[in-house]
């Protein structure tokens, strides 16, 4: 008898498990798991008042090295996505809901996260949104299988000097925007982007576009006041920005 009730609640938790998002905590880094996978969430302090709540970062190593999997009750997942905000931080309002992030302590101006170098594993395929927003002290971020990444993803990144994403195929409005040290990227199979990529990017010099780029979308470079060469094979755009301010 008890071992049927042992192995319902081994079942019942497994199709919970394969129907439904849970949070984990595995290894000082939070999870959603849902069905055989699992993505790297936010995991925040929060501190509220009468009008905002505060989430905070709660990630402070310098170095991360996200695995391909984690173990959780027994059960392997695997790593496929960094989720919206995982490494960021941001204010709710609560009158209106509104999310704003943010990159430093607002009453003393401090940074509020000291990431310097993650790793991704090759299961990473897709980067969500504002997930490094701010990361003023990001110098490296590894993503050798990532396909997509979304808006604002690393915005304001001041660090950083190169961007090498050998399948990236996908890149969506502002996802590198302010990166003031970025001087190379390298995008080989690169097939879409969105809306001011690199706009502000104040160091970048030369860029080359893979014969795989069909769609661009406007204002990519503006305020990129050291760009002079943009090579590109064939592309249906809009507008390159080439604006500098």
């Amino acid at each position: 008898m008890k071992k049927c009730i042992a192995l319902l609640i081994i079942t019942l938790e497994s199709i919970f498990c394969a129907y439904s998002q849970v949070i984990v905590n595995v290894d000082g880094l939070r999870y959603y798991i849902s069905g055989t996978t699992a993505s790297v969430a936010p995991y925040w302090f929060e501190d509220e008042d009468y009008s905002e709540i505060v989430y905070t970062c709660r990630y402070r190593e310098k170095e991360y090295n996200i695995p391909s999997s984690i173990t959780y009750n027994g059960y392997s997942y695997t790593v496929v996505s960094i989720e919206e905000g995982a490494f960021s931080s941001k204010i709710k309002n609560k009158t209106t809901g509104k999310d704003t992030y943010i990159s430093s302590d607002h009453s003393t101006g401090k940074p509020l996260n000291t990431i310097v170098r993650i790793k991704l594993p090759n299961t990473i395929t897709h980067i969500g949104a504002y997930a490094f927003y701010g990361c003023n002290f990001l110098e490296q971020c590894d993503m050798p299988n990532v396909q997509t990444i979304d808006k604002y993803a690393f915005y304001g990144n001041v660090r950083q000097k190169s961007i090498i994403a050998p399948n990236l195929k996908t890149i969506n409005d502002n996802a590198f925007e302010r990166n003031l040290q970025l001087v190379k990227v390298d995008f080989p199979v690169l097939q879409s982007m969105g809306n001011n990529i690199f706009c502000n990017c104040s160091s970048l010099m030369s860029v080359i576009f893979p014969e795989s780029l069909l769609t661009m979308g406007n204002n990519i470079f503006d305020g990129c006041s050291l760009l002079r060469e943009i090579f590109t094979y064939r592309v249906h755009h809009q507008r390159i920005g080439l604006q500098h301010h």
